[in-house]
């Protein structure tokens, strides 16, 4: 669809802890295993990852920039030119709110965001009203009505939940 955006949400592959929410915490294997899967993945839905310029916004954590990295690297072997930007703290109040978007990404039709639970579940639900299950490297793909980010949209839905 001509006027559509599409906003994925990755949640970042998996670390050497389970428990607690740590920055430092890097990939381990099996996360870095995910990343380049979940990728893949991605790259082969098809329509999903445009042509020309891709943006992906990274939390500032580890295991969060790690797998907007690997990502990146995916997308750039496949002859995508990746800008990857720091999140501008996006939750369930504002992940749709245009002000939030950094500049750069506004004008885009599809961004990738790299992301943490229970965030990309609730964001999910808040804007479309789904629940879902998101296990490491998941992604949520939200698709709404819209020309850009600026220019707002309503009726944000659920398209999809890719795993690696």
């Amino acid at each position: 669809m001509a006027d559509e955006l599409t906003f994925v949400m990755i949640r970042h592959a998996h670390d050497a802890h389970t428990y607690a929410a740590r920055a430092m915490d890097p990939l381990d294997e099996l996360g870095r295993r995910q990343a380049h899967a979940i990728a893949q993945r991605l790259l082969s839905t098809k329509g999903l990852v445009p042509e020309g310029e891709i943006f992906i916004l990274e939390p500032h954590d580890v295991r969060g920039v790690q797998t907007a990295v690997i990502l990146g690297d995916e997308f750039s072997d496949a002859g995508r030119l990746v800008r990857r930007l720091v999140e501008p703290g996006l939750d369930e109040s504002n992940v749709f709110s245009p002000e939030n978007m950094p500049q750069p990404a506004n004008d885009a039709r599809v961004v990738f965001a790299v992301s943490h639970e229970p965030n990309i579940t609730a964001l999910v639900e808040v804007t479309t009203g789904e629940t879902v299950a998101v296990d490491h490297a998941v992604a949520c793909v939200v698709r709404a009505p819209g020309r850009n980010w600026r220019a707002g949209f309503d009726s944000p839905r659920l398209a999809g939940v890719l795993r690696p």
